[in-house]
């Protein structure tokens, strides 16, 4: 970014950058690993309690237990 815009970035850009993500580093939204600045990974929401099983999808097997269940009855 530095190279492409050196022309409409502020003198003093390198310093204002280094502040700002030494400020992210103490607040902890940000890591310094090896010379680098590093975004940690965002957590995963926790997981909803599982939900109630939904009934077996009408097929073959249940129509024919159904056959056979009015089939008794009579």
């Amino acid at each position: 970014m530095e190279d492409k815009r050196k022309d409409q970035l502020p003198l003093n850009f390198r310093k204002l950058l280094l502040v700002q993500l030494r400020k992210l580093v103490s607040q902890g939204k940000s890591a310094k690993i090896e010379n680098s600045f590093k975004v940690p990974a965002a957590e995963k929401p926790a997981k909803p309690a599982a939900p109630s099983k939904k009934p077996a999808v009408a097929g073959r097997a249940s129509v024919k237990m159904k056959l056979k269940m009015k089939k008794n009855r009579c």
